[in-house]
């Protein structure tokens, strides 16, 4: 496979991921100009913001806005790379938090300038956008803020449940949002039943579960702030703390002891 790369300012980053053994392509620097003429040639398109912006309007409005089974949430995936037409970008709303997530220097360097037209567009189509932070590239820890910075907790609901979010540096983008259909399916299924939940982070699958009539819930991770984020999410909402059994441990070794205890799940 042959990139073509400009020779603008952005080009540098571009180059280097080319360059990458690992990449299996080989690079030929062209001035910019050629490159959109072999582009437009190939029937390839090279957006510019404002052609960013019109097209990123029209997927939300078509299918975002619109679809009824995100009407019980106000934290989903605006932009989704590839599936919405905008390879290497990631777009998260969290209760009018935008968080932006690159796919890699080459991507960085395309979409950063485009970040303008991609949050109007996004606007336009009827994305409830007040805020924005950028995490950057996809596994670095840095980050800043675009245009207004959104608080250390942004909260969310999700059906029946809430969740308290940090778009900063929490896991993923703040949350695990592609699992937002899992979530439900467990918790329809979840009345009378004693519910585990391994791993459970902030406790998504927990909450949907309480929410559904469980029985009883526990939820174990290694991270004590976690556990202690599944608690402020019971409190958020509304449900008893009772039932539900808070483990800050190694799953495997709180997995081996339940076995001797007898447990049953």
């Amino acid at each position: 496979r042959i990139v073509l790369v400009g020779d603008g300012p952005d080009a540098k980053e571009v180059r280097k991921w080319a360059e990458r053994p690992s990449s299996g392509r080989c690079w030929v620097l062209l001035p910019l100009p050629e490159v959109r003429t072999l582009l437009r040639r190939a029937r390839v398109a090279v957006l510019s913001g404002p052609q960013a912006g019109a097209a990123i309007e029209k997927e939300v409005r078509c299918l975002r806005v619109t679809d009824p089974a995100l009407a019980s949430t106000d934290g989903l995936r605006w932009i989704h790379g590839e599936n919405d037409r905008c390879p290497g970008l990631v777009v998260d709303g969290y209760a009018g938090a935008a968080v932006v997530v690159f796919d890699g220097p080459a991507a960085e360097a395309f979409w950063a300038p485009r970040l303008g037209a991609v949050l109007s567009g996004l606007r336009a189509g009827g994305a409830n956008l007040t805020t924005g932070w950028i995490r950057g590239q996809r596994g670095h820890k840095e980050g800043r803020a675009l245009g207004a910075a959104p608080p250390d907790e942004v909260v969310i609901r999700e059906g029946p449940v809430h969740f308290a979010v940090d778009v900063r540096a929490g896991q993923k983008t703040g949350f695990f949002l592609d699992q937002r259909a899992n979530r439900a399916f467990v918790g329809a299924r979840a009345a009378g039943a004693r519910v585990l939940n391994l791993f459970s982070y902030t406790g998504g699958f927990s909450l949907h579960a309480a929410a559904g009539g469980a029985r009883a819930v526990t939820s174990v991770d290694l991270a004590a702030p976690a556990i202690a984020a599944v608690r402020r999410n019971l409190e958020l909402s509304g449900l008893p703390a009772g039932p539900h059994e808070l483990v800050a441990a190694d799953a495997f070794l709180f997995l081996a002891e339940a076995r001797r205890a007898g447990r049953v799940f």
